[in-house]
Protein backbone atom coordinates (compact mmCIF):
# COMPACT_ATOMS: atom_id res chain seq x y z
CA UNK A 1 0.00 0.00 0.00
CA UNK A 2 1.42 3.65 -0.75
CA UNK A 3 0.06 6.60 0.91
CA UNK A 4 -1.64 9.42 -1.43
CA UNK A 5 -2.05 12.19 1.34
CA UNK A 6 -2.87 12.75 4.90
CA UNK A 7 -5.74 15.66 6.16
CA UNK A 8 -5.81 17.18 9.97
CA UNK A 9 -8.80 18.62 11.06
CA UNK A 10 -7.77 20.16 14.26
CA UNK A 11 -10.02 22.26 16.48
CA UNK A 12 -7.04 22.76 18.95
CA UNK A 13 -8.01 20.50 21.93
CA UNK A 14 -8.87 17.55 19.94
CA UNK A 15 -7.77 16.45 16.43
CA UNK A 16 -8.28 13.35 13.65
CA UNK A 17 -6.63 12.51 10.46
CA UNK A 18 -7.63 11.20 7.33
CA UNK A 19 -5.43 8.56 5.25
CA UNK A 20 -5.90 7.97 2.03
CA UNK A 21 -3.59 5.52 0.52
CA UNK A 22 -3.64 3.25 -2.85
CA UNK A 23 -4.10 -0.32 -2.39
CA UNK A 24 -2.11 -2.62 -4.04
CA UNK A 25 -3.68 -5.95 -3.01
CA UNK A 26 -7.13 -6.28 -2.26
CA UNK A 27 -8.36 -7.25 2.21
CA UNK A 28 -11.60 -7.64 4.36
CA UNK A 29 -11.88 -4.21 6.42
CA UNK A 30 -12.03 -5.70 9.96
CA UNK A 31 -12.86 -3.13 12.95
CA UNK A 32 -10.37 -2.87 16.07
CA UNK A 33 -11.13 -0.33 17.79
CA UNK A 34 -14.22 -0.08 20.73
CA UNK A 35 -15.50 3.35 18.60
CA UNK A 36 -16.66 2.04 15.21
CA UNK A 37 -20.05 0.58 14.71
CA UNK A 38 -19.33 -0.18 10.99
CA UNK A 39 -16.49 -0.51 8.01
CA UNK A 40 -17.12 -1.44 4.98
CA UNK A 41 -15.97 -0.14 1.39
CA UNK A 42 -17.30 2.47 -0.44
CA UNK A 43 -17.09 3.83 -4.12
CA UNK A 44 -15.94 7.22 -4.47
CA UNK A 45 -18.98 8.33 -6.09
CA UNK A 46 -21.29 7.00 -3.08
CA UNK A 47 -19.50 9.12 -0.12
CA UNK A 48 -21.62 12.17 -0.94
CA UNK A 49 -24.47 10.29 0.09
CA UNK A 50 -23.33 9.26 3.83
CA UNK A 51 -24.02 11.23 6.67
CA UNK A 52 -20.77 11.78 6.84
CA UNK A 53 -19.11 14.00 10.03
CA UNK A 54 -19.31 18.13 9.92
CA UNK A 55 -15.23 18.00 9.40
CA UNK A 56 -14.77 15.33 7.23
CA UNK A 57 -17.96 16.19 5.14
CA UNK A 58 -16.54 19.73 4.57
CA UNK A 59 -13.26 18.12 4.00
CA UNK A 60 -14.44 15.16 1.52
CA UNK A 61 -14.85 17.30 -1.47
CA UNK A 62 -11.54 18.53 -1.88
CA UNK A 63 -10.12 15.21 -0.98
CA UNK A 64 -12.23 13.92 -3.72
CA UNK A 65 -10.83 15.95 -6.12
CA UNK A 66 -7.12 14.93 -4.63
CA UNK A 67 -7.96 11.16 -5.51
CA UNK A 68 -9.09 12.20 -8.54
CA UNK A 69 -6.59 14.10 -9.46
CA UNK A 70 -2.70 12.76 -8.46
CA UNK A 71 -0.19 14.38 -7.79
CA UNK A 72 3.37 14.74 -9.10
CA UNK A 73 6.47 16.21 -8.03
CA UNK A 74 9.48 17.18 -11.56
CA UNK A 75 12.68 18.32 -9.94
CA UNK A 76 14.65 19.76 -12.29
CA UNK A 77 18.10 17.81 -10.96
CA UNK A 78 20.71 19.91 -13.10
CA UNK A 79 19.20 23.88 -11.40
CA UNK A 80 18.32 21.92 -7.92
CA UNK A 81 22.23 20.64 -8.19
CA UNK A 82 23.21 24.05 -9.42
CA UNK A 83 21.73 26.03 -7.22
CA UNK A 84 24.50 25.72 -4.43
CA UNK A 85 28.13 26.07 -5.05
CA UNK A 86 29.01 22.57 -3.25
CA UNK A 87 31.65 21.38 -5.74
CA UNK A 88 29.11 19.39 -7.99
CA UNK A 89 31.34 20.43 -10.85
CA UNK A 90 33.63 17.96 -9.91
CA UNK A 91 31.20 14.98 -10.26
CA UNK A 92 27.97 15.64 -12.32
CA UNK A 93 27.32 12.07 -11.91
CA UNK A 94 27.91 11.58 -8.27
CA UNK A 95 25.88 14.90 -7.01
CA UNK A 96 23.10 13.75 -8.95
CA UNK A 97 23.12 10.22 -7.53
CA UNK A 98 23.58 12.01 -4.12
CA UNK A 99 19.85 14.63 -4.66
CA UNK A 100 18.48 11.45 -5.73
CA UNK A 101 19.43 9.55 -2.92
CA UNK A 102 17.64 12.58 -0.49
CA UNK A 103 14.75 12.68 -2.50
CA UNK A 104 14.07 9.21 -1.56
CA UNK A 105 13.94 9.72 1.86
CA UNK A 106 11.34 12.37 0.75
CA UNK A 107 9.01 10.12 -0.39
CA UNK A 108 8.84 8.87 3.16
CA UNK A 109 7.54 11.43 4.60
CA UNK A 110 5.77 13.13 2.09
CA UNK A 111 5.56 17.23 1.15
CA UNK A 112 3.66 19.95 2.74
CA UNK A 113 -0.21 20.85 1.19
CA UNK A 114 0.80 24.06 0.04
CA UNK A 115 3.24 23.05 -2.31
CA UNK A 116 0.38 21.88 -4.27
CA UNK A 117 -2.14 24.94 -3.70
CA UNK A 118 -3.75 23.33 -0.56
CA UNK A 119 -3.27 24.49 2.94
CA UNK A 120 -1.18 22.59 5.50
CA UNK A 121 -3.89 20.47 6.79
CA UNK A 122 -2.62 18.09 4.03
CA UNK A 123 0.50 16.62 3.53
CA UNK A 124 1.13 14.91 0.05
CA UNK A 125 3.14 12.14 -1.18
CA UNK A 126 3.30 13.47 -5.14
CA UNK A 127 4.92 10.69 -7.46
CA UNK A 128 8.15 11.62 -8.33
CA UNK A 129 10.05 12.80 -11.63
CA UNK A 130 13.78 13.51 -11.17
CA UNK A 131 15.00 15.04 -14.88
CA UNK A 132 19.03 14.46 -15.44
CA UNK A 133 20.74 16.09 -18.34
CA UNK A 134 24.19 16.20 -19.63
CA UNK A 135 27.10 14.09 -17.41
CA UNK A 136 24.41 13.44 -14.74
CA UNK A 137 22.48 11.13 -16.85
CA UNK A 138 25.36 8.64 -16.18
CA UNK A 139 23.95 8.66 -12.45
CA UNK A 140 22.82 5.02 -11.05
CA UNK A 141 19.28 4.77 -9.53
CA UNK A 142 19.25 4.16 -5.65
CA UNK A 143 18.69 0.61 -5.60
CA UNK A 144 15.17 0.92 -3.18
CA UNK A 145 13.17 3.84 -4.92
CA UNK A 146 10.02 4.54 -6.83
CA UNK A 147 11.73 7.55 -8.35
CA UNK A 148 11.07 8.06 -12.05
CA UNK A 149 14.31 9.06 -13.64
CA UNK A 150 14.02 10.47 -17.00
CA UNK A 151 17.31 11.20 -19.08
CA UNK A 152 17.28 13.99 -21.29
CA UNK A 153 18.16 12.68 -24.92
CA UNK A 154 18.52 17.06 -25.65
CA UNK A 155 18.46 19.48 -23.69
CA UNK A 156 16.90 19.20 -20.08
CA UNK A 157 14.55 22.61 -20.39
CA UNK A 158 12.65 20.38 -23.60
CA UNK A 159 12.51 16.80 -21.37
CA UNK A 160 10.75 19.04 -18.83
CA UNK A 161 8.40 20.41 -20.14
CA UNK A 162 7.87 17.36 -22.76
CA UNK A 163 7.04 14.84 -19.22
CA UNK A 164 4.83 17.89 -18.16
CA UNK A 165 2.98 18.14 -21.50
CA UNK A 166 2.20 14.34 -21.51
CA UNK A 167 1.44 14.30 -17.48
CA UNK A 168 -1.99 15.77 -18.58
CA UNK A 169 -4.83 16.22 -15.75
CA UNK A 170 -2.76 15.13 -13.24
CA UNK A 171 -1.68 18.08 -10.25
CA UNK A 172 1.94 18.69 -11.52
CA UNK A 173 4.82 21.35 -10.09
CA UNK A 174 8.10 21.54 -11.35
CA UNK A 175 10.97 22.62 -9.08
CA UNK A 176 13.11 24.71 -10.74
CA UNK A 177 14.38 28.76 -10.73
CA UNK A 178 14.82 29.02 -13.97
CA UNK A 179 12.19 31.77 -15.11
CA UNK A 180 11.63 30.79 -18.63
CA UNK A 181 11.31 26.90 -17.83
CA UNK A 182 9.06 28.18 -15.29
CA UNK A 183 6.66 30.27 -17.65
CA UNK A 184 6.85 27.00 -20.24
CA UNK A 185 5.59 24.37 -17.76
CA UNK A 186 2.96 27.12 -16.21
CA UNK A 187 1.76 27.06 -19.82
CA UNK A 188 0.83 23.38 -19.46
CA UNK A 189 -0.99 23.90 -15.74
CA UNK A 190 1.96 23.35 -13.79
CA UNK A 191 2.36 25.11 -10.55
CA UNK A 192 6.36 26.13 -9.71
CA UNK A 193 8.58 25.39 -6.91
CA UNK A 194 12.15 27.28 -5.90
CA UNK A 195 14.92 24.62 -5.52
CA UNK A 196 15.84 26.74 -2.09
CA UNK A 197 12.30 25.28 -0.67
CA UNK A 198 13.15 21.37 -1.74
CA UNK A 199 16.02 22.01 0.08
CA UNK A 200 14.73 23.23 3.23
CA UNK A 201 12.19 19.84 2.87
CA UNK A 202 15.31 17.36 2.40
CA UNK A 203 17.12 19.00 5.04
CA UNK A 204 13.73 18.92 7.43
CA UNK A 205 14.09 15.60 6.95
CA UNK A 206 14.71 12.72 10.34
CA UNK A 207 17.58 12.43 10.95
CA UNK A 208 19.40 15.51 9.07
CA UNK A 209 20.93 18.56 10.31
CA UNK A 210 21.28 20.96 6.88
CA UNK A 211 22.50 24.30 6.58
CA UNK A 212 20.43 27.42 6.09
CA UNK A 213 19.97 27.88 2.11
CA UNK A 214 22.83 29.64 0.87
Amino acid sequence: MSLRFTFTFDVGYWSYTTVAVNVDEPFEAQITDPESVELRWVALDEVDDLPLHPGFGNAWPSMHQRLLRPTVLVVDAANVIGSRPDGWWHDRSGAAEQLLGRLTGLLDVGVPGHWFGSDDSWRLWPTLSVVLEGQAKQATIPGETTISVVRAERDGDSAIVDHVARLGEQDVAVVTADRDLRARVQRHGARTIGPATLHRALEDQPGRSGDEDR
